[in-house]
């Protein structure tokens, strides 16, 4: 391109919308992270399976289908693990964001503040939002599932049941989906980008 045939007037009239820093956040810890790391699985299950061809070759067909079914099995459960980390990140860096928006409305929002009240903070002061707070509170409690209880999808903790969303659950045990971290990173970016407008309205102009 030649510089000198750019037009500066429209270049200069052109308004370039840059992404949320939390948006930032969400691209490096799903889009890039997890895809490097779902890669890697799908190079070493494609390595595995050429070893398995070159060294069962001539076996018995059960004895081979056997083995194959072993290994493909083990692959699917390390994309499984793989997709409830970057859930864990999603929650802790929704919180994160959401801690900091609810403190500029009250002191009271400490980091003790447990995250559905400063939701709820926020709720009072400026309206719900784009996204339903029953979205992040069913998150919340896969995120507790995962760490907690061994991805197990019920337990009791202090007396009360907790229950993951029947969304989230497949024999038992919480199973995330690659679209459920779609949805997830979306409705995060979306509900943290319009409490940081209404709180912050000149920095969504600049």
């Amino acid at each position: 391109m030649d510089l000198n045939e750019v037009d500066l007037e429209k270049l200069n009239n052109t308004v370039i919308e840059l992404p949320h820093p939390f948006e930032t956040e969400l691209y490096c810890l799903v889009n890039a992270n997890h895809q490097i790391a779902l890669a890697g699985i799908d190079q070493k299950e494609q390595e595995m399976m050429k070893y398995l061809n070159d060294s069962f070759r001539g076996e018995d067909l059960d004895v081979w289908r056997s083995i194959e079914l072993q290994h493909r099995n083990f692959c699917d459960d390390l994309r499984r693990s793989l997709r409830s980390l970057p859930l864990v990140g999603i929650v802790t860096r929704f919180g994160h964001w959401i801690s900091r928006l609810a403190l500029q409305i009250s002191p009271s929002n400490t980091r003790e503040t447990g995250l559905v009240t400063k939701l709820g903070s926020l709720k009072g002061r400026f309206g719900e939002g784009p996204v339903k707070h029953e979205f992040f509170s069913d998150l919340i409690t896969v995120r507790d599932a995962i760490i907690h209880n061994d991805s197990i999808a019920g337990w009791v903790y202090k007396g009360k049941t907790r229950q993951v969303a029947d969304r989230y659950v497949q024999h038992d045990e919480v199973y995330i989906s690659d679209d459920d971290l779609t949805e997830a990173v979306q409705k995060a970016a979306d509900l943290v980008k319009w409490y940081d407008e209404k709180l912050n309205p000149l920095k969504s102009l600049s």
